[in-house]
């Protein structure tokens, strides 16, 4: 008896430490829809148990109304809802949800197991006016059955996995992330590599290794590489470049343009850039690792060699067109003379006509004179003639040339221009050019500052005049310029390699700049891009690793088709023993005691099949600690496979929950009422029998069979009968009790007319009543109403309210019993004029071996206690419910509520 009575005993039930237990014990639970902790089912008392020991987060959810009880670990999502959300409805706690939660509380009740994972939850959890928390869970919904085999409850238990979530997303960020960078170096042509100090080796994308004529994949020593790939006339510029990005004084930048020489005897450029990652701990600057990126600029250098020539080939041939055109100039002065002589010949000639008069002799020689002057002219004709000649064709290859020289121009893969004069006015500019920067602009017969008026505040004409006053040319890699290439009014950024070179005359004076320009934006995009991909790779894999090592669940990654261990947590090793040795190893030699088990060929069958696996209590026996023998745990476990990014898996995640103490608490538990059942079936039977046998000789004693009795031995023979009565009656009240707990009771409902049963009760107890000097009275009540119940059960509930307002009510008072309709159901009220009941022992009374006040009446001491108990648990156990109000002094109403056939069960409200 005594080991009942702790069990039913609140105190006990939430014995120990934590928050929540101590909450449960101060909790008045007789004021919630459970009512008294010493009345709830087993099942319940057992989910209690078993949630407030566990450190996982757990709700149980009990009755029609799914009351919450609540662990420790559970709190947190709560928030300003806690404590007040212990001992109410799930529904008047989370209305936020409950559109969403109702019917899966409908499947559980309804003897369903609903597992959700990664279930999105907008929780108030945080106040009035405050916005909703997202909270990603993994729970399960498992009902939970009574003593009578049907669901009394829901049992939730749940994990958070709002930081897995998350982490998946900046795993899908981070390989979205790659391919966007991947996609960078593949629009700028550019391949990767990485060099590692420690080591003094580099490795390479497959783009660097077709540039250099690399086969495989594996790391390369950096001496090798500069003496067998690096031309011999730019390996020391490039060890020296090397070097300067690995100074810890240094900005740790490295950029290097050079010759490369292929193992097929080809040459080719390479242009080279990269940065320098340090280690900044210990308060020591160490180089660690050199990130950069290569491209093959050959078809450019091949371009500016082409340039270059065909700048020296339009030197020459201006050079030697500007003699022609001065041998052209004499030849035009000499014409001009042999003009002017022919002049005054005409002129002497006039005179001589005009002094016909002359003698003929002055005639004749002016006549000599004239036909030599002709000769003269004759002659220098022809000599005019030839130089004319000269001139066309010195015309025609100067045609050619600028011919050859514009072609070069449109061809050339770089943008080129020609700007004469202080102003720098456009004479000659590329196709390249009047596409980038030009962006489709005019140009020619513009000035610069006229055509590209947002570059006068960078510093663009300001460079273009020192030029052209200082003849010195201008050269600089990656400079930032802001045009309006698309016309919009609006300037954008653009990256270009930028040449300022003079253009001289014959007499070295600089009449204009040649402008050459290489636009690099995308590169120097892409080369950001990779920065920062790389940044939020790495901030990515810290939010991980952070994650991974503080998730409250234990988890293990397992690669590869041998399941080798590659990430373990510190729960998982916690679980499976800290000494064990298991990064690195497959799981047969990390774990050689589960051989037979089953783990390695469940492994194997969700490698291949690709589905995960859940498992529920799984046991399996392997050495915890090195040293002591194998030990049995119990696990609920998920295996989840893993996939790369072509859908193939690669691995397994394991997250595992001992659930070891749950179990075997349980396993107790169910031991423990199997033990009761036993002991009571033997007492029903050892006390029973003899109880019988001696209320059957004292019946015939009673009767004269064994001869005529005084009247003392006949008092003595009735008081002894009347014990045994009793006592069988306690007996029968404890196996009861003992069956309503086990739910072995059942009950035959049919409809049961409230009248005739409080008549029948009425005549049972008149007796009573008049011996007691009490007055009793029964009211009358709606014609024909009924209720759906077990008649003898409903007799006997009524029949003990009303012995107990007999027995605790003083002689001379009243007891009335009522009905009437409420609740959808039949109210029937059994008021006494008694003592009452201190507030303190309401919720008490209807534990079970409790008595309040038994010393009131000699009366008052029969019984152990179980009336109550066992009345209430009958009213529930047909879908009603019973209840109390006192007053002391005044008196006490019990109301037993039942419901009608038409309708639903319902507790009763007060």
């Amino acid at each position: 008896m005594k080991d009942i009575e702790g069990t039913a005993d609140a105190a006990k039930l939430f014995a120990g430490d934590g928050e929540m237990r101590a909450l449960c014990r101060a909790k008045d639970w007789g004021a919630t829809p459970l009512g008294p902790v010493a009345a709830w089912p087993a099942a319940l008392r057992i989910a209690a148990g078993v949630t407030l020991a566990s450190a996982f987060p757990g709700i149980v959810l009990w009755g029609t109304e799914l009351i919450q009880l609540y662990n420790d670990a559970y709190v947190r999502f709560m928030g300003v809802k806690h404590p007040w959300g212990l001992g109410i409805s799930n529904r008047a706690c989370f209305p936020e949800v409950w559109a969403f939660n109702e019917p899966i509380f409908g499947r559980a009740l309804a003897g369903e197991t609903v597992y959700l994972e990664d279930q999105l939850y907008r929780l108030l959890r945080r106040g009035p006016g405050e916005p909703p928390d997202d909270v990603y869970i993994t729970l399960c919904y498992a009902p939970a059955l009574d003593e009578r085999g049907e669901v009394g409850g829901v049992i939730v238990t749940l994990i958070d996995t709002t930081d897995q979530v998350a982490g998946r997303r900046w795993q899908a960020a981070l390989a979205e992330s790659e391919a966007r960078h991947r996609l960078a170096l593949d629009v700028a042509q550019l391949g990767t590599w990485e060099w590692e100090l420690a080591t003094d080796r580099a490795s390479f994308d497959p783009r660097v290794r077709e540039i250099f004529g690399f086969d495989g994949d594996a790391p390369l020593d950096r001496v090798e590489i500069l003496s067998t790939r690096v031309h011999p006339g730019d390996a020391a510029r490039v060890r020296a470049a090397l070097e300067a990005a690995a100074d810890p004084d240094g900005p740790g930048r490295y950029r290097a343009e050079y010759r490369v020489m292929r193992p097929d005897g080809s040459e080719g450029w390479a242009a080279a850039a990269g940065r320098m990652l340090f280690d900044e701990g210990g308060g020591e600057r160490r180089p660690v690792r050199l990130i950069g990126t290569v491209q093959d600029v050959t078809e450019r250098k091949r371009a500016e060699a082409a340039l270059r020539r065909a700048r020296e080939e339009a030197e020459a041939t201006a050079e030697e067109l500007s003699l022609q055109v001065e041998e052209v100039q004499v030849m035009a002065g000499e014409l001009e003379e042999a003009n002017d002589e022919l002049r005054r010949s005409n002129e002497a000639l006039d005179e001589a006509r005009r002094g016909a008069e002359a003698t003929s002799r002055r005639l004749a020689e002016q006549q000599a004179e004239l036909e030599e002057a002709n000769a003269r002219l004759r002659s220098s004709a022809e000599a005019l003639a030839g130089h004319t000649r000269a001139l066309d064709e010195a015309n025609a290859a100067l045609r050619a040339s600028e011919a050859r020289f514009r072609n070069v121009l449109e061809q050339a893969p770089v943008a080129v221009a020609v700007m004469e004069g202080p102003q720098h006015l456009y004479t000659l500019v590329s196709p390249r050019y009047a596409e980038t920067p030009g962006g489709g602009r005019p140009l020619l017969g513009r000035t610069v500052r006229e055509a590209f008026p947002e570059i006068e505040d960078q510093g663009f004409p300001a460079l273009m005049d020192r030029v052209y006053e200082s003849g010195e040319p201008f050269f600089a890699t990656e400079r930032v310029v802001w045009l309006d290439r698309d016309g919009d009014g609006l300037v954008e950024e653009y990256f270009y390699d930028v040449g300022y070179q003079p253009l001289r005359d014959a007499a070295g004076e600089v009449y204009a700049v040649a402008s050459v320009a290489l636009e690099v934006t995308a590169q120097v995009r892409a080369r950001r891009e990779v920065e920062a991909a790389r940044r939020a790779a790495e901030r990515a894999e810290q939010h991980l690793t952070r994650t991974f090592e503080q998730a409250p669940v234990a988890i293990a990654v397992l690669e590869g088709p041998a399941h080798v261990f590659t990430l373990v947590n510190p729960p998982y090793r916690a679980l499976v023993g800290e000494r064990r040795e298991l990064l690195g190893l497959p799981i047969h030699e990390a774990f050689p005691d589960l051989r037979e088990q089953g783990i390695y060929e469940l492994l194997d069958r969700v490698y291949e099949s690709g589905e995960p696996h859940l498992a529920e209590e799984m046991r399996l026996v392997y050495r915890h600690r090195p040293g002591h023998e194998p030990e049995e745990r119990v696990l609920n476990f998920t295996y989840q496979p893993l996939r790369d990014a072509a859908g193939a898996v690669y691995a397994i995640s394991a997250v595992a929950i001992d659930v070891t103490d749950q179990v075997r608490g349980r396993e107790m538990a169910e031991a423990a009422n199997r033990a009761k059942a036993e002991f009571l079936a033997s007492m029903s039977h050892e006390l029973r029998t003899p109880l019988n046998a001696i209320a059957g000789y004292a019946d015939l004693l009673l009767l004269g069979l064994r001869g005529e009795l005084g009247a003392q031995a006949r008092g003595d023979v009735k008081r002894m009968r009347r014990s045994g009565q009793h006592l069988l009656s306690l007996i029968n009240d404890i196996l009861n009790f003992a069956k309503i707990e086990a739910g072995q009771l059942h009950y035959e409902l049919e409809r049961v007319p409230v009248a005739a049963l409080l008549a029948d009760l009425e005549v049972l107890v008149t007796p009573q009543v008049a011996q007691r000097g009490l007055t009793y009275r029964s009211a009358p009540g709606e014609g024909g109403l009924a209720v759906w119940a077990d008649e003898e059960k409903t007799r006997q509930i009524l029949l003990n309210l009303v012995t107990n307002a007999i027995k605790f009510t003083e002689p001379g008072g009243a007891i009335a019993v009522s009905y009437h309709r409420a609740d959808g159901g039949v109210r029937v009220r059994v008021n006494d004029t008694g003592r009452g009941i201190p507030p303190e022992q309401q919720a008490r009374i209807f534990d079970p071996f409790v008595q309040v006040d038994r010393h009131l009446t000699a009366e008052s001491q029969q019984g152990v206690g179980l009336g109550l108990a066992i009345s209430r648990d009958l009213a529930r156990g047909m879908g009603g419910d019973l209840r109390v109000e006192s007053v002391p002094g005044e008196g006490s109403t019990f109301t037993l509520w039942l419901p009608t056939k038409e309708s639903p069960p319902q507790d009763a409200d007060g």
